[in-house]
Formats: C-alpha cells, structure tokens, sequence
C-alpha cells in the first residue's frame, strides 16, 4: 500500500478486501471487471460493491471503453488510461508490436504476420 496516502485512504483500505481490489488496480491498470474478478478470487458481487465504493472515493478511476469499464489507479492522466486502454486490446497490442519490431512493414506484411482479416486490420488502424 502507498505511502502516500492520506489517513482517510489509509481507514477505507483497512477492509482485506478492498485493500486487496486496490492493489490490483495498481498493479494491473486498465484491466476491466472480469479480469479483476478473476485475479482476486473473489464473487462478482464482492468486487462490484467495493469497486465502485474505491471509485465513489476517488481512490481509483473508472473509465469507459466502448462497452468495457476499465479501473485505473487516480494518478493516471487522460492521456495514459487511453493509450493503456488500446494497449489492453490483443489485436491493437499485437499490430503495434510488429510496427515497432518491423517499421517498413505495409499492410500485407501486417495482415500475414498478426494473422487477421485485412478489414479488421482496417478498422483497428482506423480506430
């Protein structure tokens, strides 16, 4: 837990499980509920309530992407929760990487190497 929290933080995260939901969102930024759900062990239920009590707080944030609410800690800026929201989409992740490891790649070597259809890749660069 940060020591950089104020006496307040510190008292809403005396609870096991809010403190360990917290944590997650630190250590996993971006991720969406199921994934949180998931890595906690916890019902969804459980994770809901206290989710949405560390957000209703401020201790973290929630964001909306397109259908997916993704928590990030609340130092992130805006900028950084929407480059780590591209980056938490496999097929986006996975075309970025190869730019970055290939950049005279085009848009056949693309398609070939991440194996998806040209119009997904279309749609994914037009994002």
């Amino acid at each position: 837990m940060s020591e950089f929290l104020d006496e307040k933080d510190k008292k809403i995260l005396e609870l096991e499980s809010r403190r360990k939901l917290y944590e997650l969102t630190q250590l996993y930024a971006g991720c969406h509920f199921r994934e949180i759900e998931r890595k906690s062990n916890m019902s969804a239920a459980t994770v809901k309530y206290h989710l949405s009590y560390l957000s209703k707080h401020g201790l973290i944030k929630e964001t909306k992407d397109n259908n997916t609410i993704r928590y990030f800690p609340r130092e992130f800026v805006s900028e950084h929760t929407q480059l780590m929201c591209l980056l938490r989409q496999k097929n986006v992740r996975d075309i970025l990487l190869f730019i970055l490891f290939n950049p005279q790649c085009n848009h056949e070597q693309i398609v070939t190497a991440i194996k998806l259809s040209p119009s997904t890749q279309a749609t994914l660069s037009a994002s």
